[in-house]
């Protein structure tokens, strides 16, 4: 069975069909791909509006792994409809061109928002989507975001259920924890540490309803005390315990005399 329209649900029966290539066409285009094409057919979900095919045919790309979800916000304590947001990361040290990757949910009605023409994510940096540009509603019960190539290959996937008021879903190294730390647009901190991943320092995009302009943070985050000055803290607090203890015996012992 193969996947007739690439960037539409897979949940959708109408959008599988028997292979017409014996064996199937494990590593190339759908054979029935090629054959819509080759009789002109307009498949709308993956064409642009000069109706140019995202991928020409029988093309395989090789898109950079490292672009991933990394924080998202499905239940604000300020309004869901503004305050919802989704945060991707390319952690790769190189530019990397998203355009035509998209993003989609799972729950409720499907939601689709699809990267424009010329969308470059630089190196080490951060991606910041607010609801109401990807009109992507994130629902508090139970939901998941798929992060698609332009080809319908998965590039991430994350799922949640329950999310509790003001908290995000954060990314901290491979796996996912709720956070009460918000982190947008920098590196995830997490209370039990207080110490953000080790990830290069990052450029914040902050996409809105109307973009502002790009701006560079730098992650801040209070450090632990080393073991090392916890064992000297010990040691000082001990040496002033038996010098006072010492100076106490000394002072009854003049006394008596």
């Amino acid at each position: 069975m193969e996947r007739r329209i690439y960037l539409n649900t897979g949940d959708n029966p109408g959008n599988w069909q028997t292979s017409l290539n014996s064996g199937g066409t494990p590593k190339t285009i759908n054979k029935g791909r090629q054959e819509a094409a080759g009789k002109n057919e307009t498949i709308e979900a993956e064409t642009e509006e000069n109706n140019q095919p995202l991928i020409p045919e029988n093309e395989i790309i090789d898109y950079p792994l490292g672009i991933l979800f990394n924080e998202i916000l499905p239940s604000p304590e300020g309004e869901d409809a503004k305050e919802e947001w989704i945060e991707i990361i390319n952690q790769n040290n190189f530019e990397v061109d998203i355009s035509g990757w998209e993003i989609t949910d799972g729950a409720g009605v499907p939601t689709a928002y699809r990267f424009p023409k010329n969308t470059f994510l630089a190196g080490n940096t951060l991606l910041l989507l607010y609801r109401p540009l990807t009109k992507i509603t994130l629902n508090n019960e139970k939901d998941s975001l798929v992060f698609l190539h332009p080809d319908g290959t998965v590039a991430d996937l994350v799922e949640y259920s329950q999310s509790p008021l003001g908290k995000s879903y954060s990314r901290s190294q491979n796996q996912w924890i709720w956070n009460n730390i918000l982190t947008p647009g920098k590196d995830n901190i997490f209370p039990s540490s207080s110490v953000p991943i080790e990830t290069p320092l990052k450029t914040e995009i902050s996409l809105k309803e109307n973009p502002a302009p790009n701006e560079k943070l730098l992650a801040s985050a209070a450090l632990p005390i080393s073991n090392k000055a916890g064992l000297i803290l010990i040691i000082a607090l001990t040496t002033a315990i038996f010098f006072g203890i010492i100076a106490l015996l000394i002072r009854k012992k003049l006394k008596i005399n």
